[in-house]
């Protein structure tokens, strides 16, 4: 659950210590940006005060990079990074626009500080070319996946939610941070934008801020052969809960693998039995977008289980349906994890 909106202060020579002021934000900034009403703070790093909330989006349960070092360029538009930390858990990824009077400086010295005074200890900085400029950006939040969480920011905030990612690196400054426990870690860009397509975030420092929440993911989801058999005899469809993705892709992550042997075991025992491979989303973000993205993700477990496992393809259908047969409400988080899922139909 997210606590209410929380703001970080302007830093005063000889003022107290601690940055973090809890004052409240309203929905609109002291200038031309409104907050997405859709979107939500974090509160392990509240808000800069006055900042207009552009977007934001969760998963229960994704993989992160976490980047330590200057992205290396090795070829068009690809990038290593010479020091990462990979993690796991509770993904969370929200994208602000600073008053425009503020300096990239100002806005990540009060993060820098703010995170400090709450725990957080700073594991790495850069800034400018020192970040990698492009390739810190690209690593951090693709294209791809900047148009889904794009996406999220919902109907008539997409542009701006988009085009508020900057196109230039000279004044940019990234940091990581972890607590010392481990239960938490940071990732916080800030860029100046100079687009001006979007008059709300042009000419203003933007502030994107990963948090991620090391968390065991939901175990005793796997159903087995026996089980997909007996529910498919009983209504001709079986819902999988423990096929995953990548965020906002359609790649699976190797916790989908106890998945796929289960429903191969499964067509392997019925020689009989074709299926189709339907895909599933929650109502986040554009309905094209997410009918492909639900199809994408059915034809990936269709390629997996035809390569992987041998099966025939020709057993094998997929199909995406997006968001349009939910099975909760999209009005929460829980029920927008409810939506997003793979499920085996019979095929005649």
């Amino acid at each position: 659950m997210f606590i209410a909106v929380s703001s970080f202060a302007r830093p005063l020579i000889g003022c107290l210590p601690l940055l973090l002021a809890f004052t409240a934000v309203t929905a609109a900034t002291a200038d031309d940006c409104q907050d997405n009403p859709t979107a939500a703070d974090h509160p392990l790093a509240p808000r800069y005060q006055g900042a207009c909330l552009l977007a934001s989006q969760t998963t229960a349960y994704d993989s992160y990079r976490l980047v330590l070092a200057k992205p290396v360029s090795v070829g068009h538009m690809q990038w290593e990074v010479p020091a990462s930390e990979s993690l796991e858990g509770r993904l969370t990824r929200v994208l602000y626009a600073a008053p425009r009077e503020r300096s990239v400086l100002e806005v990540f010295r009060n993060y820098e500080q703010g995170l400090q005074a709450r725990g957080f200890e700073i594991i790495y900085q850069c800034s400018g070319g020192d970040c990698g400029k492009r390739g810190l950006l690209e690593t951090i939040i693709p294209f791809e996946r900047r148009q889904r969480f794009a996406d999220a920011a919902g109907s008539g905030r997409r542009d701006r939610a988009f085009y508020s990612f900057p196109n230039r690196f000279d004044d940019m400054r990234y940091l990581a941070a972890k607590t010392a426990d481990g239960s938490a870690y940071v990732s916080l860009l800030l860029a100046f934008n100079s687009n001006t397509s979007i008059r709300d975030t042009a000419n203003r420092v933007i502030v994107l801020i990963d948090v991620l929440e090391p968390a065991a993911m939901e175990t005793d989801q796997l159903i087995d052969a026996e089980q997909m058999a007996k529910a498919i005899s009983e209504s001709g469809r079986i819902v999988l809960r423990n096929i995953y993705f990548d965020f906002a892709q359609a790649t699976l992550t190797p916790e989908s693998a106890p998945a796929l042997v289960e429903i191969a075991a499964l067509l392997r025992q019925s020689p009989e039995l074709s299926l189709y491979v339907v895909g599933h989303t929650d109502a986040v973000g554009g309905y094209e977008s997410n009918l492909a993205l639900s199809r994408q993700r059915a034809e990936t477990v269709v390629a997996a289980l035809v390569r992987q496992h041998g099966i025939d393809a020709a057993r094998l259908t997929p199909a995406g349906v997006g968001p349009l047969a939910p099975v909760a409400s999209n009005a929460s988080e829980s029920g927008r994890a409810e939506n997003r899922r793979v499920e085996l139909v019979e095929r005649p």
